[in-house]
């Protein structure tokens, strides 16, 4: 489209506007939890934010999302470490879905893509 040239709205906008919406409308999106099944929590942040998926495998073994968590840092934790945003996001994110995962059965498996986690595992390399 050149500039200056006025916007048509054609067949083929439509076509796409409906394929767009019966996909968005249909998609099952999240699944309820099922308490019988190990829950897995991925976790990540970055300099402004932590974002978090709650999710479990069915029996075909593919990922079913329950829920999807984001909160904006505020000024002092954007100042932590990585490794200290990286701990954040995942206390922050079992404390918000504590409900669902007080009283699993197994244990819940928390994915982080952050390899500085392993300073936890070493506490005189913990700061205050």
């Amino acid at each position: 489209m050149r500039k200056g040239t006025p916007f048509r709205w054609e067949g083929q906008h439509t076509e796409a506007l409906d394929q767009l919406i019966q996909k968005v409308t249909t998609a099952l999106v999240l699944r309820c939890p099922d308490p019988e099944k190990q829950y897995y929590l991925k976790v990540d942040t970055s300099a402004f934010a932590l974002g978090a998926v709650l999710f479990q495998y069915d029996e075909q073994e593919r990922r079913r999302d329950i829920a999807y968590f984001s909160k904006a840092l505020t000024l002092p934790k954007r100042n932590y470490n990585i490794w200290d945003r990286e701990f954040l996001a995942i206390i922050t994110t079992l404390r918000h879905w504590r409900h669902l995962l007080i009283g699993t059965i197994e244990p819940v498996i928390i994915l982080t893509d952050h390899a500085n986690l392993q300073y936890y595992q070493h506490p005189q390399k913990i700061n205050q």
